[in-house]
């Protein structure tokens, strides 16, 4: 018997999943360039899309369209992954006709529910694993989540998610950061710890040097004092960052490298304040036969929606430009033992601002007002 090739791939890419045919079903590339709609290399898809698709509703091969091709499909996901995705969304929202498609989004970018709710029947604030596949079949028959007078209620993780080689080790913080969304997000989560992909990642704290298995371990600071960090609810102290350090020459290593997370621009924050880490360095530095390169990489404190901090304003003052004028992008500290630098890039106060009005406007004609007018206003930046 002759085997046509044509016609088994014909059969597989029609075939039929457990949601009905795969045709059905689309993701919309936020990207809104039509030459690049369906393809895949140039998606970015997190791993929660990933496991949507692949682990729950079985699309191997799923499509992904142009804003324009909406009508054509009777269900089509899209994914909030930052406010970025949100921006691109707005670009192209009055564009869309959807005719009887319905809109099902979600994603860490998605917290703010009201900006969207006239066009996208569905929005999962959360996890959205196990929710998409009852919406398929028919059985939420309104709107999951919607802004009302108690806060937007929260889809609470169900499990842990694995796709592929990525294998989720837990979900949350139990730290309580008062800025971390994520971690505030899922406070109901009763098993909540650092939520990592494949990362080595660790707390402040927890981080060991000779543990590390890549080219850098990675953990966080958030704030160049100890006052600061407090205030936030980051419990490293001065003593903590000391010992942490010292510990580097009991190491059986030479030369280590790591990469440092700090939040810049905390409320009332300074950026004279980084002289002072300077100086916390300086008293942990000494003279040794190792080598111990850190790289400082910082974004702009954003006041996140569910956490503590979320009526708080934006930090006005430019952290990047005191960086760049005192070339800390290239040496901030150099002694016997450590040498320490800032990254390049360091988010500035203008797109935090934009950040947190696609969280806190809940208009869209306000929201376009709100962004013309940071960008007049940080026009340099």
């Amino acid at each position: 018997m002759e085997i046509n090739p044509f016609k088994l791939i014909e059969e597989v890419d029609n075939r039929e999943s457990l949601w009905g045919y795969e045709k059905d079903i689309a993701v919309l590339n936020l990207e809104g360039r039509k030459e690049r709609h369906q393809n895949k290399a140039k998606m970015i898809l997190g791993v929660g899309l990933q496991y949507i698709l692949y682990e729950e509703l079985g699309l191997l091969n799923p499509k992904f369209i142009h804003y324009s091709d909406i009508a054509n499909y009777k269900w089509v996901l899209i994914a909030f992954t930052s406010f970025y995705d949100v921006l691109a969304f707005l670009q192209i929202v009055d564009k869309i006709k959807k005719g009887k498609c319905i809109l099902i989004a979600g994603g860490a970018g998605l917290n703010n529910p009201e900006l969207f709710s006239d066009i996208i029947d569905y929005q999962i604030v959360g996890r959205a694993e196990n929710i998409i596949a009852p919406i398929l079949k028919g059985r939420i028959a309104e709107e999951i989540y919607t802004e009302n007078s108690k806060g937007i209620e929260i889809s609470q993780p169900k499990k842990l998610l694995k796709v592929g080689k990525w294998q989720e080790k837990s979900v949350g913080c139990s730290r309580g950061c008062k800025f971390c969304q994520y971690g505030w997000k899922f406070k109901n989560n009763k098993n909540r710890y650092l939520s990592s992909f494949g990362t080595e990642e660790v707390f402040f704290n927890d981080y060991e040097w000779d543990k590390v298995k890549q080219i850098y371990g990675i953990t966080a600071l958030d704030g160049f004092t100890e006052k600061r960090r407090i205030k936030i609810g980051k419990r490293i102290t001065d003593d903590d960052f000391r010992r942490k350090m010292c510990e580097v020459y009991k190491g059986r290593r030479n030369a280590y490298s790591m990469r440092l997370y700090n939040i810049v621009g905390l409320p009332g924050e300074r950026p004279r304040e980084m002289e002072y880490l300077k100086k916390m360095f300086k008293k942990v530095d000494k003279k040794s036969n190792k080598r111990v390169n850190i790289l400082i990489s910082c974004t702009h404190f954003v006041p996140m929606k569910f956490t503590p901090l979320q009526n708080e304003k934006v930090n006005p003052i430019n952290f990047r430009d005191y960086v760049y004028k005192h070339s800390y992008n290239k040496r901030f500290f150099s002694g016997d033992t450590f040498r320490v630098w800032f990254s390049s890039y360091i988010t500035s106060p203008r797109t935090a601002m934009v950040e947190h009005a696609c969280e806190s406007v809940n208009n869209r004609t306000e929201l376009v007002e709100k962004i013309k007018e940071i960008n007049r206003k940080y026009s340099k930046l």
